[in-house]
């Protein structure tokens, strides 16, 4: 089976965390808690794809305070 990889892309501005899934038509959420932002992406992607929030993983990397979060989104199936 062929895992699907998607990137999310997660910016802090002013109080929340914009995501946003560039290879979903920018497909865009929020948080308002860094910890929340793989939360708020696994729901934006299994709603837009129509499939179980369970379906797929999702891989975090951390970089420097004030830089973007990188996020890869992997669905199987």
């Amino acid at each position: 089976m062929r895992t699907k990889y998607f990137r999310a892309e997660v910016k802090r501005e002013g109080e929340w965390w914009r995501i946003s899934i560039p290879e979903l038509s920018n497909l865009t959420t929020q948080a308002h808690r860094l910890l929340d932002a793989e939360d708020e992406a696994r729901g934006k992607i299994a709603s837009r794809l129509g499939i179980g929030r369970d379906a797929f993983a999702v891989e975090m990397e951390e970089v420097g305070p004030g830089e973007d979060v990188s996020l890869t989104v992997h669905h199987t199936g």
